[in-house]
């Protein structure tokens, strides 16, 4: 999934999707690089791959949240998509694993009835990089536990943290309201029982 012109930090995401099942010590190394009095852990295996100190950050809970979640199947060609949607889909499967009734012209989830998915979400553009990186984190935690999965983009996932910014400027604003706008832009009848988009 990378090419010669794709930034360095997608050979490190590719290394984590390709090595994570089967190199226990480099993703528990890297898995500490979530939070901040962790994080000196990871710096051999995820820094060299920033491009600058700006994205030390960022690239560290990214890979971090790349390497904890074995579970979760990475995307491939054709199934990619942005951390929004996929969260959307794992708070639909749980509500219909849970055998909640989902009406399939409505919004979904429903804002008169938050899940935790939608809790986490409300307020996810308002938050600093690192809650921002924790609350995805638990969310696909809970992702995990699903008898059925959708794939995560790891690629999207750490385009966003990285773009995440200070919540000011009209760029940062666009990339971290756009989890929310992907997350509630849907209905039930736009997700099939599996929780992936209708073709």
């Amino acid at each position: 999934m990378t090419s010669t012109t794709d930034p360095m930090w997608h050979q490190l995401i590719a290394k984590i999707i390709k090595t994570r099942e089967d190199d226990h010590a480099f993703r528990a190394r890297v898995s500490r690089g979530l939070v901040e009095s962790t994080e000196h852990y990871a710096y051999p295996y995820v820094l060299p791959y920033a491009k600058d100190s700006r994205e030390h950050r960022a690239l560290l809970r990214a890979a971090a949240i790349a390497a904890s979640h074995t579970k979760l199947r990475a995307a491939e060609k054709g199934e990619s998509q942005p951390i929004g949607k996929t969260l959307a889909q794992m708070s639909f499967i749980r509500a219909s694993e849970a055998g909640v009734r989902i009406n399939a012209d409505q919004p979904f989830p429903d804002p008169a009835r938050p899940d935790v998915f939608s809790q986490r979400i409300a307020s996810i553009s308002q938050v600093p990089l690192d809650d921002a990186a924790l609350a995805i984190d638990r969310l696909l935690t809970i992702g995990e536990t699903l008898d059925r999965r959708p794939t995560v983009d790891y690629y999207r996932l750490t385009r966003t943290l990285l773009h995440w910014g200070n919540g000011i400027s009209s760029e940062s604003l666009t990339m971290r309201r756009s989890i929310q706008r992907d997350f509630y832009s849907g209905t039930g009848r736009h997700l099939t029982s599996t929780g992936t988009p209708e073709s």
